[in-house]
């Protein structure tokens, strides 16, 4: 299936707490995808606000988002990237820009410090 939006985390995470923007992501959940290295990042942090086990993939299985898989060539591609671990992005945030761009898709992301980021601020849609 063809997606045109890649998820951060902090998107799934303001639709799932229906904070400000939550609107938006809801808009473009039929034409997005997630990076698995991000689902992750969604469930550690449900988690830490005591959703039940299983109870985070559960809840993130109901918006069938596909996750897509990191393998050898997005760590490959992920190289170009490593330079903004030294700005704070997190691997997480590396990933899923990473994704972004090997798919050729935008990035949805309430991380505004992405705008800054010039390789890729025109892909970046935030949220808020």
């Amino acid at each position: 299936m063809a997606y045109e939006y890649t998820l951060d985390a902090s998107a799934v995470l303001a639709l799932f707490t229906n904070e400000p923007g939550a609107d938006v992501v809801a808009g473009v959940l039929d034409r997005s995808a997630i990076s698995a290295v991000n689902l992750t990042e969604v469930i550690t942090v449900l988690r830490r606000k005591r959703v039940p086990a299983g109870g985070a993939m559960a809840r993130f299985q109901l918006l069938q988002i596909p996750v897509r898989a990191w393998d050898e060539d997005l760590s490959s591609a992920s190289e170009q990237y490593a330079h903004l671990a030294d700005q704070g992005l997190s691997l997480g945030d590396r990933a899923c820009i990473t994704e972004a761009s090997v798919s050729g898709t935008s990035i949805v992301t309430a991380d505004r410090a992405w705008k800054a980021i010039p390789e890729i601020s025109d892909r970046v849609i935030l949220i808020r």
